[in-house]
């Protein structure tokens, strides 16, 4: 498969899948994968800049499957990768931890529905200068 970003300005390799962004200001790209059989997809992304570094971590979620709220998860701005994000319940019992991007904590634990409860979570990441960001704080698990 190949792909090629258009345009390519600030771009570090407009060929690859995962380029480095390095423009001050927003930029709409397109990108065209084509298939070893040479089928082309074409589709645009939009890269923003962000000019600091922020953690969001929301005080508290309901986890009843409706779609809204239903995991725990941090939400982070300029950082790079999200090294860890623990939660624990009063007692400082691990109760779920995530490294990467993954979807979050369900509220569950050992696959039993939690109670009501405030819970404490850590957060540790990469950001994109480089620098390790460290965040804690509590959220309240609501059924």
């Amino acid at each position: 498969e190949d792909v090629l970003w258009s345009p390519g300005i600030n771009l570090d390799d407009r060929t690859s899948y995962s380029p480095v962004f390095r423009g001050s200001a927003e930029q709409q790209y397109t990108i065209a994968i084509k298939t070893v059989s040479g089928c082309t997809t074409v589709d645009t992304q939009l890269v923003k800049t962000v000019d600091h570094i922020a953690v969001y971590v929301p005080n508290a979620f309901s986890p009843d499957n409706n779609g809204v709220n239903d995991r725990l998860r941090p939400i982070s701005f300029g950082m790079k990768q999200v090294r860890s994000f623990r939660v624990f319940n009063r007692w400082g019992q691990l109760l779920f931890r995530m490294q990467a991007d993954q979807s979050g904590w369900d509220g569950t634990f050992k696959g039993v529905k939690l109670e009501t409860q405030t819970v404490v979570w850590t957060f540790e990441g990469e950001g994109l200068d480089g620098n390790i960001y460290s965040r804690k704080g509590t959220s309240i698990l609501l059924r």
